[in-house]
């Protein structure tokens, strides 16, 4: 039984409640602590963390109600947290989505890991590629498990993204910064220096069902405006897919298995996309029955959430004008410093 943490992983997570519990269990079986920070979720998500954590498993579970994408600010704050907190040596930074798998298969174990990480100078990122998994008309639709109906990956990647695992070096960096998408990490080399993890890969599942789609650009998207981004050309991916379901009113099928298939850009024709066989070996759940899967649900939660958060800025401001200390001119919404607090 592993009892030093040296290997870690953390996640930002909101209404992940499909994939949350497999995504603590096969990340808790390979590393030595997971820190998940739930973002305000409407669908379960919370609920299945909490217990997971009841039942021992290595994980600390932090709350965030920022609503805004403010993802490489509060990722760097949470990363330095992290490693100040549980001492580790490396430190993945993950998506739910994502999970770690052996580049020419799906078998990873830690074994492998240690040694693709010790491959690596001790100042050195790593860096692990995505492999992304699409759903297609031939996926059983009798099979209610997202990891194990959706069995196709893309034979070549569109887009090559990568996700980071994070040196120590990070903290004696004081410029380093996580960037947004948990891409890469800039700063002063060598704190910045990166190089690939040998034989790892990540299996991502962006696309899962119609509803977890739906759900996920129509919050995800407005996240985005709400921190100023829609005219940056960042979050390319969410803009596609929510502009795609509110101009076909809604999301059909063949939407789906479009914004599946072009993701993270434009929908295309699945057709289009080559594909290979490689299912994914999901951990057996107990928790699905805690899912609130509506849409319409968590919509109307993150509305309420950004109605929240608007009242209480408008009322502070309020209150600085009655104290006569507004500023001339007036700051932004949401410009300070995101907090999170322990669960229980």
């Amino acid at each position: 039984m592993r009892s030093a943490v040296t290997v870690a992983g953390l996640a930002r997570v909101k209404n992940e409640a499909d994939v949350i519990e497999a995504f603590v269990r096969h990340h808790t079986a390979l590393l030595d602590h997971l820190v998940v920070v739930d973002n305000a979720s409407a669908d379960g998500t919370r609920d299945i963390l909490d217990a997971l954590v009841e039942e021992g498993l290595p994980i600390t579970v932090l709350d965030d109600a920022t609503f805004v994408y403010r993802q490489s600010e509060i990722m760097t704050f949470l990363t330095r947290a992290a490693f100040a907190e549980l001492g580790c040596e490396r430190l993945f930074l993950l998506d739910a989505d994502e999970f770690l798998i052996a580049d020419v298969g799906c078998t990873l174990d830690r074994g492998a890991l240690d040694a693709a990480l010790g491959s690596l100078a001790q100042e050195m990122h790593g860096t692990v590629p995505c492999m992304t998994y699409v759903p297609t008309a031939a996926d059983d639709p009798e099979q209610t498990e997202p990891l194990s109906r959706i069995v196709h990956r893309r034979v070549r990647e569109a887009v090559v993204y990568q996700k980071i695992a994070v040196s120590a070096s990070f903290l004696r960096d004081p410029d380093a910064v996580v960037e947004q998408g948990n891409h890469a990490v800039s700063g002063r080399p060598p704190a910045a220096t990166a190089a690939a993890l040998p034989g790892v890969a990540l299996a991502h599942f962006p696309a899962r069902s119609m509803q977890q789609l739906a759900s996920k650009v129509l919050v995800g998207w407005n996240a985005y405006l709400a921190m100023g981004y829609g005219d940056a050309g960042l979050g390319k991916q969410w803009q596609y897919a929510y502009d795609a379901v509110m101009r076909g009113g809604g999301m059909s099928v063949q939407m789906y298995l479009m914004l599946a298939a072009g993701y993270p850009g434009e929908p295309i024709d699945p057709s289009a996309v080559n594909v290979v066989r490689a299912p994914f070996a999901a951990p057996a759940l107990r928790y699905a029955h805690l899912r609130v899967p509506d849409p319409t649900v968590i919509v109307a939660k993150a509305l309420e959430q950004l109605s929240r958060q608007f009242a209480a800025a408008a009322a502070a401001h309020a209150e600085r004008a009655k104290n006569g200390t507004v500023p001339r001119r007036t700051p932004k919404l949401w410009s300070g410093g995101s907090t999170a607090s322990t669960a229980g």
